[in-house]
């Protein structure tokens, strides 16, 4: 098998998926085998209609043939990826993009697919939307195989919050609904809202401010400064009581896995990349949301009740133990056996 490279964009701000490349690598060395990081530096937020840099780069750039390369997002997957990995499909449905940069990557997205020798989807809900936007084609050539984070090996600290919420203000992550819903929840609750708050947003940041006023006579808000080391970030995981997921589309919300690995109760829309790993494993708690709906533009005005519904069962909840059957999937060891075995059927 040739040694494998995980190619990654190089960003300038904080990303889950910066790390992934990383992840992938330590993943496969519980395997024997050897893999590299392999950051692409691009402009990522380049316009002049478009992301100009790395539309360039993705039509004419090659990777060599010595190495077997993995693109861990479809924005490096130039000619020569052998494997590309979807963790999002949103450009598809980002109403928050002009149409031609959402046609743009949406086409990139396509071309990525049709380039790789093999796709991985981080998790069903992905497995199901390269079936729908991407097609059957590159459907029959997609794996499952989630993402290796290791559960934690220290255990909970003393509660400093009832509730956590972290995330960016854009409009699919509900910061604002979030808030609203707070409204709704009985009782002063000690919350960290660590929001990273980006200017571009400006109907979302309006919304934010607005909902943040009214909360705070309710409950005691604490709104640290982002970003955080991860060091911070896992203690406030270890030490709130229940983790907030308010998001209307979501890839893979590692945010959610690593607060639920650390003893964390959760709440999360009832959509498939959640029920479809979690389950109905005790610590979870669901609140219907048709996601789909808003999607397609619309609201589900009764959304924020049912979250705050859910927020209330969290809470009246006490300590728990993470299942190991959700945790399962996203070790080392089953992450890097289901990566060789895709790398040396490739050669």
């Amino acid at each position: 098998m040739r040694t494998v490279r995980y190619a990654f964009l190089e960003r300038t701000h904080p990303s889950s998926m910066s790390n992934a490349a990383k992840y992938y690598q330590r993943a496969l060395a519980t395997q024997g085998e050897k893999a590299e990081t392999f950051p692409v530096g691009l402009r990522y937020g380049a316009r002049l209609g478009g992301r100009v840099k790395p539309a360039f780069q993705f039509l004419t750039r090659s990777y060599d043939r010595d190495h077997l390369y993995h693109a861990v997002e479809p924005e490096v997957a130039f000619r020569g990826a052998d494997v590309v990995t979807y963790h999002i499909l949103f450009p598809f449905y980002d109403r928050t993009q002009r149409s031609m940069d959402r046609l743009w990557t949406s086409w990139r997205y396509r071309r990525a697919a049709a380039r790789a020798r093999a796709i991985v989807a981080i998790n069903p809900a992905i497995q199901e939307e390269i079936r729908e936007l991407l097609g059957e084609g590159a459907h029959r050539k997609t794996h499952l195989i989630r993402l290796p984070l290791q559960a934690p090996s220290a255990g909970r600290k003393e509660r400093a919050y009832d509730l956590l919420w972290v995330g960016g203000n854009h409009p699919r992550k509900g910061p604002a609904k979030f808030l609203e819903a707070l409204l709704k929840v009985p009782g002063r609750r000690k919350v960290c809202f660590l929001l990273h708050r980006q200017p571009e947003y400006t109907e979302e940041n309006s919304k934010i401010d607005r909902w943040l006023r009214e909360v705070r006579r309710l409950h005691d808000l604490d709104l640290p400064e982002y970003p955080v080391p991860f060091a911070r970030l896992d203690e406030l995981y270890r030490s709130s009581h229940a983790f907030v997921n308010s998001s209307y589309y979501e890839g893979f919300p590692i945010a959610v896995f690593d607060a639920y690995a650390r003893g964390t109760r959760i709440v999360v829309p009832e959509v498939l990349n959640f029920t479809k790993d979690y389950g109905h494993a005790n610590g979870v708690h669901y609140y219907r949301y048709d996601c789909r709906r808003v999607l397609e533009g619309g609201e589900d005005p009764k959304m924020v009740e049912r979250l705050a519904g859910a927020i209330e069962s969290a809470l009246s909840e006490g300590d728990f133990t993470p299942s190991p059957e959700v945790l399962r999937p996203y070790s080392d060891e089953f992450v890097g056996r289901e990566l060789s075995g895709l790398y040396r059927k490739l050669g």
